[in-house]
């Protein structure tokens, strides 16, 4: 006996598939017409796939459709997320956070089986383990400075441990070059994906990346008075003299801070890198991850900036001196906010590629050919940017080490005389 599919079953069916994901109409239509061809069976389907598109245009014209003011609200609340876990966790807690991170980086190749996309899973994978290795050396690093007190609970054997890093230079230097390593990371992708532009940019940016040390450069005692640079942890509690706080201010170093309820203050990893140079990385790195810019994306690039801000405000309303054109606090924000994404990228895969998977395209609503030709106009804005950054940062270093040689040459005659 032949089985014959009733009306409502087949109504059903169609409906199920127009509103499916990624499933077209004319599937549901061929599918219904081959099953049950009668003509009454297409007059039903076509009439609830008529209803269906008019609900769904109601449902925009009404302002249901919350597509369009989401990121409005995704992105600041990750924003704020990463901020606090930041300034109120991990800033004075390093000491825990030594040990927390090699635990999570331990579970992270577990928590990626569900990552059906190997590719995918390969590349969260290396930025994990990258990112997990700067920031526990840079928090290692930030322990050995700060006080033993401050390393509570772990004062013990963990800060002896991390106190043989300081006083050395390699440290800084493996710090720099990790920061170069993960620009150059995203280099060789946008290399892969053909925007040249972009990768000049990023390989600018390293050019322009301020060296640990004082191999180019001493800074003038008036600028190292102005802007309070003697906070460094390495010239705290110490009679130097002048030459000497010139020869070991460094643009990579530990800054001390106090914090409430604590007596003994923390250490903040502190680069000065120029306000051009981090917005400049901000944009680039967005155009790097253009087909891929969603809501998350978006918010772990800005917090960082939001959050060297803040810890820029709260001190000058301390009355810490500090340079306006310079952000001290963004690297360490930045590790810290890409570690800690990363670390939930492996458990919580599956739910934010679900529910936060908007891009620059839907925001703007771009064609193909429109977002290549806006993402090939992102990468040559970039380039420009950082060509005219890199002049501006040499022309700077050339005036401080003339500044320096000057300097000399006139104790010198100052001797003779």
């Amino acid at each position: 006996m032949q089985m014959t599919t009733s009306p409502f079953a087949l109504l059903l069916v169609a409906y199920i598939h127009v509103n499916g994901d990624g499933i077209n109409v004319n599937d549901a239509l061929c599918e219904a017409a081959v099953n049950q061809p009668g003509d009454l069976i297409l007059l039903q389907v076509e009439k609830a796939i008529g209803l269906n598109a008019t609900s769904k245009k109601a449902e925009v014209d009404d302002g249901v459709n919350v597509s369009g003011w989401m990121p409005l609200v995704r992105i600041p609340l990750f924003s704020v997320i990463l901020m606090v876990a930041h300034g109120w966790l991990f800033r004075p807690w390093k000491s825990l956070f030594l040990v927390l991170i090699p635990v999570v980086l331990a579970a992270v190749p577990a928590d990626l089986e569900g990552v059906s996309d190997n590719r995918d899973r390969q590349f969260v994978l290396a930025k994990t383990f990258s990112v997990a290795i700067i920031l526990e050396f840079g928090t290692a690093v930030c322990v050995a400075y700060a006080p033993q007190q401050a390393a509570w609970p772990l004062s013990g054997f963990v800060y002896r441990c991390c106190a043989y890093l300081k006083g050395y230079h390699w440290p800084w230097m493996f710090l720099y070059l990790g920061l170069c390593a993960n620009i150059l990371e995203a280099v060789l992708l946008d290399l892969a994906n053909q925007n040249y532009s972009n990768v000049a940019a990023g390989l600018l940016l390293i050019a322009s990346t301020p060296l640990p040390g004082t191999w180019l450069f001493q800074y003038p005692m008036e600028m190292i008075q102005k802007h309070g640079m003697t906070r460094q942890a390495d010239l705290q509690g110490q009679d130097a003299t002048e030459d000497e706080v010139r020869a070991r201010v460094s643009d990579w170093h530990i800054a001390l801070m106090e914090h409430k309820g604590s007596s003994a203050p923390f250490g903040d990893l502190c680069c000065r890198l120029p306000v051009s140079w981090v917005w400049l990385y901000t944009s680039w790195n967005g155009c790097v991850l253009f087909k891929s810019l969603d809501e998350k994306l978006v918010a772990l690039l800005l917090a960082p900036l939001l959050e060297s801000f803040r810890i820029r405000y709260v001190q000058q309303r301390h009355g810490v001196a500090l340079n306006p054109w310079e952000h001290l606090y963004w690297l360490q924000a930045r590790t810290f906010s890409l570690w800690l994404w990363t670390a939930f990228q492996g458990p919580f895969h599956q739910v934010l590629a679900t529910h936060m998977i908007s891009t620059p395209t839907d925001w703007f609503h771009l064609t193909t050919e429109g977002a290549d030709r806006a993402h090939r106009f992102w990468g040559a804005f970039n380039l420009v940017g950082t060509f005219l950054h890199v002049i501006w940062y040499w022309h700077r270093v050339y005036q401080l080490s003339r500044g320096e040689e000057k300097g000399l040459e006139a104790a010198a005659e100052t001797a003779d005389g």
